[in-house]
């Protein structure tokens, strides 16, 4: 079984908040060793915003289309993915991401 964890460096689409930080301490610390020591085959991708942004809710919409796609592509896959975030409005692009067919 395949495991996409999915890191997203941002609150709120914004990445100088230290809540943003939290998805590269979780790296750092061993969250795919919890993964691989179970017998998963992990892959870590990290979304991007891409683009600079005028307000929060402009950049939360850039940070969520673009995990939408990371989703999918996880999924396309066979893959579970994971999501490690700083914030939870992250959940739409999550959600976005799934066939719901």
């Amino acid at each position: 079984m395949q495991v996409s964890l999915i890191q997203v460096p941002y609150m709120v689409g914004d990445d100088r908040h230290s809540d943003s930080d939290g998805t590269q301490h979780l790296l750092q610390n061993g969250a795919a060793n919890i993964f691989t020591s179970n017998g998963f085959t992990v892959s870590v991708d990290q979304v991007e915003r891409g683009t600079t942004y005028r307000d929060s809710a402009t950049a939360s919409l850039a940070v969520n289309k673009n995990l939408k796609k990371t989703v999918q592509r996880a999924v396309v896959a066979e893959q579970i993915p994971i999501v490690l975030a700083g914030s939870c409005d992250v959940s739409a692009g999550i959600l976005a991401g799934f066939a719901h067919s």
